[in-house]
């Protein structure tokens, strides 16, 4: 995948990505950059969770909801080949060694 620089916070917050996004989800988003990608940390300060793990597994929840996921993908300029590659990757080391799903996804 291709280095690319993120877009500038306030050319960001003009796109229709961020303006999809409800209140909390970009209090998510403004701590999840800002932090270096701390999904926990993003997850306590945008949402009230009654306990540390709740927090933990709340925020595996959050970064793959689909309008939190486009928005990323806006602002660190990803194009659709990359977000490809980036899940096909994801898909290849969630597989088994030596499945068969593994092998294929490693043919592409």
């Amino acid at each position: 995948m291709r280095a690319t620089k993120p877009m500038a916070w306030a050319e960001f917050e003009k796109t229709a990505e961020w303006a999809r996004l409800s209140v909390r989800q970009k209090m998510f988003v403004q701590t999840y950059v800002s932090s270096g990608r701390d999904q926990v940390l993003a997850t306590t300060c945008a949402y009230e969770t009654s306990s540390k793990e709740n927090t933990r597994i709340f925020s595996y929840e959050l970064i793959k909801q689909p309008d939190i996921v486009q928005a990323m993908n806006r602002y660190y300029n990803l194009s659709p080949r990359d977000i490809f590659i980036q899940d096909i990757q994801r898909d290849i080391k969630a597989s088994e060694p030596g499945s068969l799903a593994r092998a294929k996804f490693q043919e592409i």
